[in-house]
This record gives structure tokens, C-alpha cells and sequence, in this order.
């Protein structure tokens, strides 16, 4: 099960990171001190990090919630960069005692590398894109819009053709594919 969340963040200084100080350069440390854990390719989802409170209604065993965050920065020399990143919630994801399967927790890992494919496209538009002071508002929205809309429906396919997981065949597939595409992006 997934839910994507959209936070749209234009800050024209400096950088801002979640991580506690000092964590910034390790992100296993990082992850073990914020709610927020910033997708790395050195750091892989633990049942620990599902710490939300379990959504008893839902059908599914566990919820992945990552989402895509912007922010901007401005140079000296007035250039602005965009750039996105992949973030997984701790206190909005969850998982249900007979859910906490290895199988599941690589299913879920899928949803959060999905995510990060979609950070990576949006920072690659970004770079491309030649903003102006007329359309700079607009197009950072249009460009961050489009990704989170198209990591949306990879998500749903995602689930959908797996069958959350229960598809052992597809999900392979699908395991193969979220590789190649993160290999592809780098």
C-alpha cells in the first residue's frame, strides 16, 4: 500500500536538510535520529522505521508513506537551483504484526526506490529547464506536479501488478525493473 504525500518548498538560500547535526554525512545515522529519512543508496528500510500507527480499516499489512521534496537555492550570480529529493516518513508508515515479512519490507523498500526514481527525473528536468523571471513560479510547480503525478501512477501499478507483493513472479519483475531504473538515473 502506498500514499505519496507532495511538499512543495522554495527556499532561495541555503539548502535546508532534516538531519540532525553532524548526521548529514552518514545516512544511517541520520535516519536513526529525524522522522524523516532521506532515501540513500548506503541506507535500506527497516521494520523499525514503521512507526506510524496502524490503519486497522486498511485491507493491506503495511504502508510506505515517501513523498518528493523541492527546495531552491540562489547564488551569488543569481542562478537558482532546484533540487529534489526522496523522503520516507516514519511517523505516518506502518506495518501490521503479521505483515513484518522480508518479502513485504523489500515490497515496501520498492515503493521508497520508486520515489527516488521520480527525484532524480524531476532534479534531471530541472537542470534542463531555462527559467525565467516571468515563468520561474510556474514551472518549478508544472515540472514538480508532473513528477509527483507520474511516481503516483508507477506506484498504483506497482501494487496493482504485484498484488502488493503477493504476485512472487511480478514482483521480481518489478524488483529487476526499480534496479535498472535506479541504475539508469544515477
Amino acid at each position: 500500500m502506498k500514499k505519496v504525500f507532495l511538499v512543495l518548498v522554495a527556499v532561495c538560500s541555503l539548502y535546508l536538510v532534516s538531519w540532525h547535526q553532524g548526521a548529514a554525512d552518514d545516512p544511517v545515522a541520520a535516519a536513526a535520529v529525524s522522522d524523516t529519512i532521506n532515501w540513500s543508496p548506503e541506507y535500506k528500510l527497516t521494520w523499525q522505521d514503521f512507526q506510524g500507527p496502524i490503519d486497522r480499516s486498511s485491507k493491506g499489512v503495511a504502508a510506505t508513506h515517501s513523498g518528493l521534496i523541492s527546495s531552491a537555492s540562489l547564488s551569488p550570480d543569481n542562478t537558482v537551483t532546484i533540487t529534489v529529493r526522496s523522503v520516507f516518513l516514519r511517523s505516518s508508515s506502518w506495518v501490521k504484526p503479521e505483515g513484518r515479512t522480508a518479502d513485504i519490507l523489500r515490497h515496501e523498500q520498492g515503493h521508497f526506490d520508486i520515489t527516488e526514481i521520480y527525484a532524480r527525473r524531476a532534479n534531471a528536468a530541472f537542470r534542463k529547464h531555462t527559467f525565467t523571471r516571468k515563468n520561474f513560479n510556474k514551472d518549478i510547480s508544472r515540472i514538480f506536479n508532473t513528477y509527483v503525478e507520474e511516481s503516483n501512477r508507477l506506484q498504483q501499478q506497482y501494487d496493482l501488478e504485484t498484488n502488493h507483493s503477493i504476485n512472487e513472479a511480478r514482483q521480481k519483475e518489478w524488483n529487476e525493473k526499480i534496479a535498472q531504473w535506479l541504475r539508469e538515473t544515477e
